[in-house]
Parts: C-alpha cells; structure tokens; sequence
C-alpha cells in the first residue's frame, strides 16, 4: 500500500480561497506533472476506508481539493500518506481551507525533488520518514 499526496497550493499553504474558487487553472500536462497520476494503480476519487486503503497492495494518489481535505487529513493523521507532491504557486490566498495546517499531526519528511519553475511555481516531492528507535529507516 502506498498512498501519494498531490496538491496545489498558494504560499500560505491554501487549496482554494475562502469561496472555495481555486483562481490558478493549472495545466498539469504543462508542468509535466500528470506522469505522477499516471504512475499509481488508482486514484481516490470517493472515499476509501482507511483500513482498506491499509489493506490493500495498490498504489494509491489522491488530490486535495477543497472538498475533499477532511478525508485527507484523517488519511494523513492515519499514517498512510507515504509521499506528497506540493505544486505551490506564488499566490496568497489570504484565507481558505489550508492542508497542511489542519493536520495537528507531527512527522519527518524527506526532500526528494525540488523543482523551481520561471513562473515561479515550485515543485516539490517529499518522502515519509519512518524511525526505528533514533535511526531513520
């Protein structure tokens, strides 16, 4: 099971402004970022429970939006989210729904890309890291 965060963001962590409008039109086959759909087995589309997504031996990716990042939080609070991609934009949204920020959770990633783009949108991919004792593993 593997499960793979994707999300558009504004700099101050936002998926959409307070209206729930998302004001970027972001062309992913553009930015060259639809290969990350591509690549998993499955996309959440509707809701899964986290113990069939526990269950499972599929790559999973899911987006966050605005109306779905109640279920991605508790995905991310359950400790199943083992990689996100952050397509941040350089926008303050000002309010809205923030992801991030609503997890109340704390975990160790690790930087495994990081892409600056001339439109000044940065790509970013990050790894769950998991201890054992004091070591990463």
């Amino acid at each position: 099971m593997s499960v793979l965060l994707f999300s558009v963001l504004s700099l101050d962590g936002c998926v959409s402004d307070s209206s729930g409008e998302t004001k970027w039109g972001i062309n992913y086959h553009k930015l060259g970022v639809v290969s990350f759909f591509e690549n998993a087995d499955c996309e959440i589309s509707v809701p899964l429970s986290i113990q069939e997504i526990k269950d499972s031996h599929t790559s999973f990716i899911i987006e966050a939006t605005y109306r779905n990042i109640d279920y991605v939080v508790e995905l991310m609070k359950a400790g199943v989210v083992n990689e996100i991609v952050l397509l941040i934009l350089p926008y303050i949204a000002g309010s809205g729904k923030q992801l991030l920020g609503r997890c109340r959770i704390s975990s160790y990633w690790e930087l495994m890309e990081s892409l600056p783009l001339e439109s000044g949108i940065l790509i970013t991919r990050y790894r769950r890291m998991h201890f054992d004792g004091e070591n990463a593993v």
